[in-house]
C-alpha cells in the first residue's frame, strides 16, 4: 500500500483538530510570551545557523576557549535544523518558522508511532504542561525529545523484526539525538542493555542492533574529533567544575522533581490557586488512568494490530521507563559535579521525565482509550486554558 494512503486511510481525524489548538498554543507563546525575552544561548544558535545558511565555520564571534581557539559549545545539529528551516521561511528566525519545524517533528513522530501504538498516548503527551513549555521555548529540546522517542520505538521494534527500515530509523534518531545535544550519548547504554537481555535469549536477533550501535559510536567519535582537532576540545567549549552550593542544587532539583510530576501546571512559577487547581486536576487525571489495572488484549485498538501487541505495548513501555530514568541519573550527575548556566529546571530534567512519563501513559494505552469522548474533551480544555499566556493578553 502507498504510504501516504496509508497514513492518511489509518490516521484518525480527530488529529487534525487537536493538532491545529497544539499549534496555535504554540504560536500564541512564541508571539506573546517566551520569545519576547530572548536568551543568551537563544541568540547564539542563531548566530550559528546564520554562519550555516552562509557558508561560515559555526562559531561564535568575539569568543575563544581555553584553548585560544574559536568554537561553539553546542552541536551541530540544532544550528542546521535552524537554519535550513530558516531557508525555507524565506531567510527569517521568527516563531513561524518555529511552527513549521514544530509541526514537521511532531507529523514524523505521529507517521512512525501509529504503525504499531494508538495516538491517544501520544497525543496525551504532547499536551502535558513540560512537553508544552518545551516546545514554546525553543525547537532544541523538543526535537531532542522527538528523536529520544522515535529511538526507543525503532529500538523495540528491533527487538520484534530485523526488518532494515527499522534499523535505519533508529540510526537516524540516534544520531539525530546526540546531534541536536551532546547528551543523546545516554541511548549509547540504552541499546547496549537491550543488546545484552537479546543477546542471551536470541544472537541472531540481538545482531540487528550491532550495526545501528557501530554506526552511532563512529558518528560520535567523528563529531568529537573533528571538534578536537578544530578547537583543541572534544565539545568545542570549555566545561567548568560545578562550584554552586549542595543545598541549592537539591532545593531546585525536588523543585522540578514536583514540576515533572504534575501534567497539567508545574509547582513553581505559578500561583498558589494556580497549582492547587492544576493538582487537583492532575490527581483525577491519575485516577482516571490508574482506576482499571486490568488489561483486554482482546480489542483491537490500532492501525497496525496483531496478536503480538500487547507485548510490543509492555516492552515499549519497559524501554520508555528504562531510557528515562537512564536520562535523568545522567543528567542529575553531569549537572551537579559540572557548571550550566541554570540549576535543576524543565530543560535539564523533561527529556527524562517525558520518556516516564510515556511509559506510563503506553502501559495505560487501554484506559486512555476507554475514556469518554467528554473526559478527552476537558483534558484539551484544561490543558490549552493553563498554557495560554493570560499574562501577555491583559
Amino acid at each position: 500500500m502507498n504510504p501516504l494512503w496509508s497514513f492518511l486511510s489509518h490516521t484518525r481525524l480527530w488529529i487534525l483538530p487537536a493538532g491545529i489548538l497544539w499549534l496555535f498554543l504554540l504560536g500564541m507563546n512564541l508571539e506573546l510570551g517566551f520569545l519576547q525575552y530572548e536568551t543568551n544561548d537563544a541568540r547564539y544558535y542563531k548566530e550559528l545557523a546564520k554562519d550555516f545558511t552562509s557558508g561560515l565555520p559555526m562559531t561564535l564571534d568575539g569568543l575563544l576557549n581555553a584553548k585560544g581557539n574559536s568554537f561553539s559549545p553546542y552541536p551541530p545539529g540544532y544550528p542546521v535544523l535552524l537554519g535550513l528551516t530558516a531557508q525555507i521561511g524565506g531567510g527569517s528566525f521568527d516563531w513561524p518558522v518555529h511552527v513549521v519545524l514544530h509541526a514537521f517533528l511532531a507529523l514524523m513522530l505521529i507517521v512512525i508511532w501509529q504503525t504499531r501504538m494508538s495516538l491517544l498516548p501520544l497525543a496525551v503527551l504532547l499536551f502535558t504542561d513540560s512537553v508544552l513549555m518545551l516546545a514554546a521555548a525553543g525547537i532544541s529540546e523538543f526535537s531532542f525529545i522527538i528523536f529520544c522517542i522515535l529511538a526507543v520505538f525503532s529500538l523495540t521494534r528491533l527487538q520484534f523484526s530485523s526488518q532494515a527500515g527499522w534499523q535505519l530509523i533508529l540510526i537516524a534518531s540516534l544520531t539525530g539525538a546526540f546531534l541536536i545535544r551532546y547528551a543523546g550519548i545516554f541511548l549509547f547504554p540504552l541499546v547496549l542493555f537491550r543488546w545484552f537481555t537479546l543477546s542471551s535469549e536470541n544472537r541472531d536477533k540481538a545482531s540487528v542492533l550491532l550495526f545501528p550501535v557501530f554506526l552511532f559510536l563512529l558518528a560520535a567519535g567523528i563529531l568529537f574529533g573533528a571538534q578536537w582537532m578544530d578547537t583543541g576540545m572534544i565539545t568545542g567549549g570549555d566545561r567548568y567544575p560545578n562550584f554552586d552550593a549542595a543545598s541549592v542544587l537539591v532545593s531546585s532539583l525536588f523543585t522540578e522533581l514536583l514540576n515533572q510530576a504534575c501534567i497539567f501546571r508545574d509547582f513553581s512559577g505559578s500561583s498558589s490557586l494556580s497549582f492547587s487547581l492544576g493538582l487537583v486536576l492532575n490527581a483525577i487525571f491519575l485516577w482516571l488512568i490508574f482506576r482499571s489495572r486490568t488489561f483486554n488484549p482482546s480489542v483491537s485498538f490500532t492501525s497496525g494490530q496483531d496478536e503480538n501487541h500487547e507485548l510490543f505495548r509492555k516492552v515499549l513501555s519497559q524501554n520508555l521507563l528504562v531510557a528515562g530514568c537512564i536520562y535523568l541519573l545522567f543528567i542529575i550527575v553531569l549537572r551537579w559535579f559540572f557548571y550550566f548556566a541554570e540549576y535543576y529546571d524543565n530543560r535539564l530534567l523533561a527529556p527524562g521525565a517525558t520518556l516516564v512519563w510515556l511509559s506510563i501513559l503506553v502501559r495505560k494505552e487501554d484506559e486512555i482509550i476507554s475514556l469518554s469522548f467528554f473526559y478527552k474533551l476537558v483534558f484539551l480544555f484544561v490543558a490549552s486554558v493553563f498554557f495560554i499566556p493570560w499574562r501577555y493578553l491583559f
